[in-house]
């Protein structure tokens, strides 16, 4: 093969011809443009002699050749592009560093190796660009970050805290804090009514919790910083150091922090116990707690909403079991509305207590986050709410109970149909099969053979289900191709089978109904059995089972007469039909029927 052909036009890129085996790399071709793309002033002899070892540091040589091994190895002809940093050398400017884009085709594969095809494109000013801006973005970045962000290692083992040189130079911290937090504390960097608060969270990082974080001002200046922790464990699992930061808060995420405590501290005028409950930590947070509940603050989420739920005596059982469990709870508890409520009644001192859920704060799938009141009211509001619970309760059980009514009428009024079409079939069949060899010729149309079947399984299903039959239908496999077919005859074929299946079978037997799409060449050929585990057929009486039967001629009280009207029609469809059959152990027909498609 001449490469040179295939690099050589004017309007080609700047390319290459490169010869792989087992590891080795060589240049066979390039054209006019390949040189000046790498550097104006480099020797093709001297570039083609150094090439690959010197061109290439390891690393970059590294990632040429894995990308030449996916090329040649691809089952596929897309090309594999890759990026490499190549030296150059010219006798006046010395040497520089070039990084190419490659695109590799492979053109053959012959004894002395793999040749692949190289369109090369010079990106080293684009490169060194993205690394400036990218060096420019990460500097800025971390500039950014160190202006309001303290670091510490803390050892859980010791209680040992290690702060960074801003913690010591603005907070005048030591180098090694022992006893951590109170030393802090007492030099005020805590403030004093944040003081328990920040000492039971130094309490759940020695316990070992993953992922801690919390909003605390620091400072006599009350500055707003979110503390964060995260825990590193041994190779037991045992919690062993945990690494803190404080970031500070900014001005828009501080006015809606105020915002909330707003909120929060107007509810907290007219409700004794306020909680939020973080379902994405599985915490619990006490906003306010006063005489009528008396919760721990490491109490589970889950504890927290069974001890509620326990006491609301007038709510159903299913309610009290959504209201216990988180999941239900986010999931479905909220769908009408973000609020919920409920009351009960205090034994204890006779008072009715308000119960309300209210979601803050949601996720794609779910609630995150619910604040939990409970409130005394005056006897009239309680009344008056459980009022409109039971008004809401009765009336959502009548919609129910209607709309299972109007289901119960619909399905009546389908099986009064499907009765009355069985009926109409039966004896449309029986019509037909009396004057069976008057059939001349078939009537085929556009149908779909599976919607065929299925409207015959319909009717029988009726009086299937009546004598307890277990009815089983398989017609997935026929697909949903149009053929010509002729309907009437088709419907007659299946229930003529079915029928029969359903006269001869024994209490509580079964019919099974299989339906498949056996071939696609020359015609659709369906195959269509039909089982049942009814008397069965004697051995001496199968081989003429498709013949003309005389009206008296009778197996269990009836006739089986419909069968060579079924033959009749099945061999003017150019098909086949047998059957298997043992005394008392059921029978099976078996359908061929070629249809030409639509």
């Amino acid at each position: 093969m001449d490469y040179r052909e295939i690099i050589g036009s004017k309007f080609s890129e700047p390319a290459a011809v490169i010869l792989y085996k087992e590891g080795d790399l060589r240049i066979l071709e390039v054209n006019d443009g390949y040189i000046p793309e790498l550097w104006m002033n480099v020797s093709l002899e001297e570039y083609i002699k150094k090439y690959p070892g010197e061109c290439f540091d390891e690393e970059n040589l590294n990632i040429f050749t894995d990308a030449v091994k996916r090329c040649v190895s691809s089952t596929t002809s897309e090309d594999v592009i890759v990026e490499t940093w190549r030296q150059v050398f010219s006798d006046c400017c010395g040497y520089d560093k070039v990084c190419l884009k490659s695109r590799l085709i492979l053109i053959e594969k012959t004894e002395e190796g793999a040749v692949l095809y190289e369109g090369i494109r010079n990106i080293s000013n684009e490169k060194r660009a993205q690394d400036t801006l990218e060096d420019i973005e990460y500097r800025y970045k971390n500039a950014s970050e160190q202006i309001n962000i303290y670091n510490w290692e803390y050892d859980i083992r010791t209680k040992e805290m290690r702060p960074c040189y801003r913690c010591m130079r603005d907070l005048g911290l030591p180098a090694v804090v022992t006893n951590y937090p109170e030393p802090a504390i007492d030099a005020g960097i805590f403030p004093p009514d944040y003081a328990d608060m920040y000492r039971g969270f130094m309490g759940k990082v020695d316990r070992g919790e993953k992922n801690l974080e919390a909003d605390i001002p620091l400072t006599v200046g009350r500055v707003p910083f979110r503390i964060k922790y995260t825990t590193e464990f041994d190779e037991e699992g045992n919690p062993v150091k945990a690494f803190g930061s404080a970031t500070l808060i900014s001005d828009t995420e501080l006015g809606k922090i105020k915002l909330d405590n707003q909120i929060i501290s107007r509810l907290a005028e007219e409700i004794p116990c306020i909680y939020l409950l973080d379902f994405t930590k599985d915490e619990f947070s006490i906003v306010k707690q006063e005489e009528l509940m008396n919760f721990e603050a490491d109490a589970k989420v889950s504890d927290v909403l069974s001890s509620v739920a326990s006491k609301l005596d007038d709510t159903s059982d299913y309610e009290k079991k959504k209201l216990s469990d988180p999941g239900l709870l986010r999931s479905i508890m909220f769908k009408e509305g973000i609020n919920r409520e409920f009351v009960y009644k205090n034994e204890t001192d006779n008072r009715w207590i308000r119960v309300e859920y209210h979601a803050v704060e949601r996720g794609e799938l779910s609630v995150d986050k619910v604040l939990l009141t409970l409130s005394v009211i005056d006897d009239y509001r309680a009344q008056k709410m459980n009022a409109d619970r039971l008004i809401a309760s009765q009336k959502k059980e009548l919609e129910e109970r209607q709309q299972m009514l109007l289901e119960a009428v619909d399905s009546a009024n389908r099986a009064n149909e499907a009765k009355t079409r069985f009926f109409s079939n039966v004896f449309d069949i029986s019509d037909m099969n009396r004057i069976g060899g008057e059939i001349k010729e078939l009537e085929p149309s556009p149908v779909c053979l599976k919607e065929l079947a299925l409207s015959c399984v319909e009717i029988m299903k009726v009086k299937m289900d009546e004598q307890n039959i277990n009815f089983r239908v398989s017609l997935d496999q026929m697909g949903e191709d149009i053929v010509l077919c002729d309907k009437l005859r088709f419907n007659q074929i299946i229930l003529n089978l079915l029928s029969n299946a359903y006269r001869y079978n024994i209490t509580d037997g079964s019919v099974f109904l299989d339906g498949r799409l056996l071939s696609r060449k020359d015609n659709l050929t369906y195959e269509i059995r039909v089982t049942d585990t009814g008397v069965g057929i004697d051995k001496d009486r199968l081989e003429h089972i498709f013949d003309e039967a005389p009206d008296g001629d009778s197996i269990k009280g009836g006739n089986r007469h419909g069968l060579s009207i079924v033959k009749e029609i099945i061999t003017l469809m150019n098909g086949t039909i047998d059957v298997i059959s043992d005394k008392g152990k059921g029978s099976e027909f078996r359908v061929l029927l070629p249809m030409k498609g639509q």
